[in-house]
């Protein structure tokens, strides 16, 4: 097992005819990949990659003293844009257009800030409570 089969969907594209034709030449089925941190329902939720960041700040904010909201940022960025490398480590999973490497890349830096607001919890964040 590849680290970039834990991050990405694949789902078998299976029409009648193809799927006759990879069974007669016993072939697989062709295949189509999407990376699951640049795929937009993983907006909804990441509970253990919130954990890992969690875990990763308190252990730094511990051992440097310092007690800056900067930390989870860069940690919880960090994670996000060590996801999304591993993602597109697969060939299948990386967009083929500008605008599919945009969307994947805004996808990912928006679940690395949504990482962050779980982190800390979304209240904790200054000027969000009035």
């Amino acid at each position: 097992m590849r680290m970039a089969d834990a991050f990405v969907n694949v789902r078998a594209i299976a029409p009648t005819r193809a799927l006759e034709e990879a069974e007669s030449q016993n072939t697989a089925p062709q295949t189509n990949s999407q990376g699951v941190f640049v795929d937009p329902k993983t907006l909804v939720s990441f509970p253990i990659a919130t954990a890992v960041a969690s875990t990763i700040s308190q252990v730094l904010v511990g051992l440097s003293g310092e007690k800056s909201p900067l930390i989870g940022l860069v940690v919880a960025l960090a994670i996000g844009g060590l996801i999304f490398a591993i993602t597109m480590s697969d060939a299948n999973a990386r967009p083929t257009t500008r605008m599919g490497w945009a969307v994947a890349s805004s996808i990912a830096l928006i679940n690395s800030l949504l990482l962050y607001a779980a982190m800390v919890g979304i209240g904790q964040l200054k000027g969000t409570q009035s």
